[in-house]
């Protein structure tokens, strides 16, 4: 057990702020300059769209990026509430992406690798069973110096 309390720093603190109560979390207005890069960021996609003949998507860009910047400065309470449904709507895609991206990948690709394995008759594992064996152990050859040691791979 410690004998005094384990105080945060502050970098730990602004990756996670584990010691402040939930109450306190979460309610923190964004700042001025968070607010203005992101209405920046936000303009530059609408004009992007703009530029391109995406008329109703542009003008839509910007009509959503300036009502948050207003909510984030004069609305602290509207901002929250946009902030958490933004939370849930990319929490959301986020698993969706998981299992219809990542989950075939996966077994598209471990299963093209395998298959190149078996037809290339190459076992990295060595995984053979042999009946006769008394033992699947490897002996390997011993490291004589120091060196050896030092490089290990």
């Amino acid at each position: 057990m410690m004998s005094k309390q384990y105080i945060q720093n502050k970098v730990s603190e602004a990756i996670w702020p584990w010691q402040r109560p939930a109450s306190e979390q979460g309610k923190a207005q964004p700042t001025w300059l968070f607010s203005l890069v992101t209405l920046s960021i936000a303009w530059a996609i609408g004009c992007f769209l703009f530029f391109y003949g995406h008329l109703t998507i542009a003008l839509l860009a910007f009509c959503i990026s300036t009502f948050v910047f207003i909510a984030s400065r004069f609305f602290p309470k509207i901002y929250a509430a946009i902030e958490l449904i933004f939370q849930k709507f990319s929490a959301f895609v986020g698993k969706i992406l998981t299992w219809i991206l990542l989950v075939p990948f996966f077994y598209i690709c471990f299963s093209i690798g395998k298959i190149a394995q078996i037809l290339k008759r190459k076992d990295p594992m060595h995984r053979t069973i042999e009946p006769d064996t008394v033992s699947y152990w490897q002996s390997c050859d011993k490291r004589s110096s120091v060196e050896d040691y030092k490089r290990q791979f």
